[in-house]
């Protein structure tokens, strides 16, 4: 910033305050501006600036990414909006009081760079680095900048420690030459670390992904570089005794769990969130006793989240065949899939991970149990086309699983024959799964069967069910049948 004694009409002056963070490792103290704030005029500067387009990469993608290669790394841009400059004319429009201390009178300063706070400035932070990556002459290096930030995070990765290496000097230097210097970078290969880094190698780091969603998660999702595992962590403040819709709520809306690995316990916090709506109880009533003693429940499991850890990459050494591999299914409560990679090694090993699920609950207007399953069926669909979208993998089979004979039924059914609700559901899922095969699978060796129904965290640990898939996956030379 600097500091001026004269300014012209229009200008705008941000009220700002200072925000402590207990656990950052760079910024403590973090100014925070509020450009929103409404002038004499009635109008804030927020209101009058146009945003831009959406230019933020989705990170359900990049963490499915994240998961598929055998080495990764992980960096974040430097102060990423600080430095970059904005045109002269406008920086009046981002004027500040500022003293150094209280015995300095106060003084006018206007702030040169993109200022978090504004409404364009995630626009013109990503436009910039895009246009990095866009000039870029390297393909993979520009293919890197443009899909593998998440706002200012770089998470990417290769199955070759060379070109890894390789490719995180060119990316780093790319965005040097931008003025974006790429900072606390962590490895799960010393090698790398030190090919990187000139020398440095890596030490053990915990990695917090979605630091930029929020500072403070009643659930968040962590990764362990040395031991190369997901982890979560828990913030949960179990001293309050009163149990209302507004602490339920505040509790359940900070679960961050991006690719769905402990579905099976958040799905239980979201159906309470459910039956809190049909109460039709107050913000700040006591639930009643059945809610909170379900609530409690929930909590006090969280307080074991430490103990779970979930490898990171999920596709086996040495890949001969790599399948895909969709369960879906539905109960009263909720309906979802969940998504699992069969890898067969050229030694004749199988191994079998899970990569990723999503859930919903069910609708409050009753629905019949064979249209909640087409619905799951459709999450199933809908997951599939992502995943094959978002991974650098061409999967050698893809094959849907459900324990619903009559969605089966309808799947072989011409869409004309089919009433409104099931066609367009049976339409949308033909189109996006194509020619993949869809097969009966027995309820009891449905992982799908977990995420709808739910699962207490002590359950859910050591269940293969769910974290490696039925046991007939893991069956060398699995013949696709009906199971």
């Amino acid at each position: 910033m600097s500091r001026i004694d004269n300014y012209t009409t229009p200008h705008y002056f941000l009220p700002h305050h200072g925000v402590f963070r207990e656990h950052s490792t760079t910024t403590k103290l973090r100014a925070v501006f509020n450009a929103s704030q409404a002038t004499s005029s009635g109008n804030s500067l927020n209101d009058l600036q146009m945003t831009g387009p959406p230019l933020q990469n989705d990170l359900f993608g990049i963490l499915l990414r994240f998961r598929q290669y055998t080495f990764v790394a992980c960096a974040d841009i430097e102060k990423m909006f600080r430095q970059i400059l904005i045109h002269e004319e406008f920086r009046k429009l981002q004027l500040i009081l500022w003293r150094s201390n209280p015995s300095e009178s106060i003084s006018v300063y206007q702030l040169n760079t993109i200022t978090y706070g504004t409404a364009s400035a995630p626009y013109l932070s990503m436009r910039c680095v895009r246009q990095l990556g866009q000039t870029c002459p390297d393909k993979l290096t520009s293919r890197t900048i443009i899909n593998d930030f998440y706002v200012d995070d770089l998470i990417t990765g290769s199955d070759d420690k060379s070109e890894l290496s390789l490719l995180c000097t060119n990316v780093s230097q790319v965005c040097k030459s931008g003025c974006l210097p790429l900072r606390k970078w962590i490895f799960n290969s010393n090698e790398i670390a030190n090919a990187v880094l000139g020398g440095q190698t890596s030490d053990s780091k915990c990695l917090s992904l979605g630091e930029n969603i929020g500072s403070s998660k009643t659930l968040g999702l962590g990764w362990y570089n040395t031991s190369d595992e997901f982890h979560f962590t828990s913030q949960i403040n179990n001293k309050k005794t009163e149990v209302t819709k507004r602490l339920i709520l505040s509790v359940v809306s900070q679960i961050y769990d991006p690719l769905g690995l402990l579905s099976p316990i958040v799905i239980v916090a979201k159906t309470l969130l459910q039956k809190l709506w049909l109460c039709k109880i107050g913000w700040d009533d006591l639930v009643p006793n059945d809610i909170k003693t379900c609530w409690d429940r929930f909590v006090n499991s969280l307080y074991n989240l430490q103990s779970i850890r979930v490898p990171r990459h999920v596709i086996g050494t040495d890949p001969f065949i790599i399948e895909l591999h969709i369960f879906t299914d539905a109960s009263e409560m909720a309906y979802g899939a969940c998504a699992y990679i069969r890898t067969s090694s050229n030694d004749g090993r199988v191994t079998v991970h899970l990569l990723c699920s999503k859930c919903r609950v069910a609708p409050i207007k009753p629905i019949s149990i064979p249209r909640l399953e087409l619905c799951g069926a459709l999450v199933g669909a809908k997951l599939q086309d992502k995943i094959v979208k978002s991974l650098r993998v061409t999967f050698d089979s893809i094959v849907f699983w459900t324990d619903s004979t009559i969605v089966l039924g309808w799947l072989n059914t011409s869409p004309q024959l089919l009433k409104t609700f099931v066609q367009n559901r049976v339409v949308e899922i033909s189109e996006l799964t194509d020619k993949a095969v869809w097969l009966h699978v027995n309820g009891k060796q449905n992982p799908a069967d977990l995420l709808t129904r739910g699962k207490s965290l002590d359950e859910l640990n050591g269940l293969s069910l769910w974290w490696k898939g039925p046991d007939f996956l893991h069956e060398k030379n699995q013949a696709i049948m009906s199971r």
